[in-house]
């Protein structure tokens, strides 16, 4: 009687645990679209399609030795528990139950509706064989073969998972996304370098995820959910934010070019330069405000140096962060705050309209139109700190500066497509920012923390 008691009992609390612990997604099989009608067929055997497939394997099966510390993220990434806690990086947050609760019970509702209701009938259907089968190969996880032998392969469950995950964060933080996606493009290569996926298993994989997210952000219970985690991180974002000390500039306002001397004045009613403008501004508001390019000047609107410098590092070939880059990060802090000072005279003497005040329009970033509406629109700071940060970037690596200065100047553009600038704004930031680099040359602090970060730079990740 002892025994079936605590047999009973210990029954009763693991079923207790596993409630606990369980996560009810929000969408089941049947309500996001099958995933057969959605992809195309695995690629066939003798196919072109099935022999990069087999190349693209064996690429990846030699980067087990060649990179062991990749090889180990990999065999990390196929833990899909604290998938959350994958992102910490690319979301500048660490989401966890303790310190996220709202965060985390998004995201772990959200994981199934990608990886298991969005790619099950795919994987039933064609039960494609996996390639460690095929070629009768070791993986890296080789607890996880058993069950993966008998589990389809087309498409990647994991790789559907990361990049779901990516487009719910990339909303909650839209300023990281370029972040998060490079995160989840990462774990779908994971899927490849352990040895239990093919390429066309992790392209279709994303697919998935983008389909699904579609039908994601429709259900109600998954928005509901939504705007706690979005009040939740504004909330971690602000103390953050508060508890920051304050970065000093390099040099103070009245060390810094004038730009009510050597700048024009912007352009007056009448003119050619009005009109200029105001045809970029018509341009961008009918042909640029959606697609990949709206969601970038969305992203853009980011005033955090650290998170613009995470942005730029793509452009800069590396990632830039206070973990991976300290001194560059400590030039960039100090430099942007002296670029931003010296558009503060010029927009208090103008206090030009901005467009969307001028034309009674909305913009790409509502929750910024309030404060915006009545600040001067001449010269933009956006564009002041973006293009001033792509000049002290593409001097620390020359190499690279074509793609760091294409980065700078689509930066400025940003503020014209989102709607809070005009041109002129745009054109002048860019201006103001070259004199004042060319003012900070001769400037001992900053050169000192220039060497001290193109040193830092120098030396491999």
């Amino acid at each position: 009687m002892k025994r079936l008691l605590v047999t009973f009992l210990t029954a009763l609390l693991f079923w207790a645990g596993l409630s606990a612990q369980g996560f009810q997604p929000y969408l089941s099989e049947s309500e996001v679209k099958n995933s057969v009608q959605l992809l195309p067929p695995p690629p066939q055997e003798g196919s072109v399609e099935f022999l990069l497939d087999k190349i693209t394997h064996w690429t990846y099966f030699r980067e087990r030795t060649a990179d062991p510390a990749r090889a180990q993220q990999a065999i990390d990434d196929a833990r899909m528990g604290d998938i959350g806690l994958k992102f910490k990086d690319a979301f500048g947050l660490e989401i966890t139950q303790e310190a996220m609760p709202e965060t985390y019970l998004l995201v772990m509702r959200s994981r199934e509706c990608f990886g298991s209701a969005g790619c099950s009938a795919a994987k039933r259907y064609y039960n494609r064989t996996r390639p460690f089968v095929y070629f009768s190969c070791p993986t890296l996880v080789p607890g996880d073969e058993a069950w993966l032998r008998t589990n389809g392969s087309y498409p990647s469950g994991h790789t559907a998972n990361f990049f779901g995950i990516a487009y719910v964060l990339a909303e909650l933080r839209p300023e990281r996304a370029e972040a998060l996606l490079a995160r989840a493009d990462e774990g779908g290569i994971s899927r490849l370098i352990v040895g239990v996926h093919w390429q066309s298993d992790v392209a279709a994989g994303r697919m998935v995820a983008a389909s699904v997210y579609e039908y994601l952000k429709q259900n109600k219970a998954y928005r509901a959910q939504f705007k706690k985690a979005q009040a939740e991180v504004q909330r971690l974002l602000a103390r953050q934010e508060t508890g920051k000390a304050r970065v000093q500039p390099y040099l103070e306002a009245g060390d810094l070019p004038d730009a009510t001397v050597f700048l024009p004045a912007p352009p007056e009613d009448g003119s050619p330069m009005l009109a200029s403008d105001t045809l970029m501004y018509f341009h961008a508001r009918n042909y640029l405000r959606e697609g990949e390019r709206a969601r970038r000047a969305v992203r853009e609107a980011t005033t955090d140096v650290d998170t613009m410098a995470l942005m730029f590092s793509s452009a800069i070939g590396r990632t830039l962060s206070k973990e991976t880059t300290p001194r560059t990060l400590q030039l960039l802090q100090r430099s942007i705050r002296t670029f931003r000072l010296s558009a503060t005279a010029p927009k208090a003497t103008y206090m030009r309209l901005r467009p969307f005040v001028f034309y009674h329009d909305p913009t790409l970033i509502p929750e910024d139109e309030e404060h915006e509406r009545n600040t001067g629109s001449y010269p933009s700071g956006h564009s002041v700190r973006g293009w001033g940060m792509a000049l002290v970037l593409a001097a620390l690596n020359p190499e690279r500066q074509d793609a760091i200065l294409q980065a700078g100047y689509e930066w400025g553009q940003s503020r014209v497509i989102a709607g809070y600038h005009w041109q002129s704004d745009v054109d002048a930031s860019r201006m103001l920012a070259s004199a004042c680099f060319a003012r900070l040359q001769d400037c001992a602090e900053f050169r000192k923390d220039f060497e001290a970060a193109r040193e830092e730079l120098s030396r491999k990740d």
